[in-house]
């Protein structure tokens, strides 16, 4: 959970947008199948994450009109690097 924390920390830092942190299971209802799911269990892969990212509490959903896609992907960038730089020194 504290990469999370750091991650949306970083995030907020570019627009001040808010994202929730919690487990896959906790944000959503449990489900089997999703691609962090896989990443773990087939492709032996340590550390896996699930992100939203969007409007998925506000009347876009997971659909972003064209304006807000440069926005989100330009905080995201942000988040993935603090990710990045925590997973290169555990």
């Amino acid at each position: 959970m504290e990469m999370g924390k750091l991650a949306t920390a970083a995030l907020a830092d570019v627009y001040g947008t808010k994202y929730q942190v919690g487990t896959a299971t906790e944000m959503h209802q449990q489900a089997s199948g999703m691609s962090h799911d896989w990443a773990k269990a087939r492709a032996g892969i340590k550390f896996s994450y699930h992100v939203d990212l969007g409007d998925s509490i506000g009347p876009y959903g997971y659909i972003l009109p064209a304006a807000q896609i440069v926005s989100t992907a330009r905080e995201t960038w942000e988040a993935v690097k603090v990710i990045i730089d925590n997973l290169s020194s555990s």
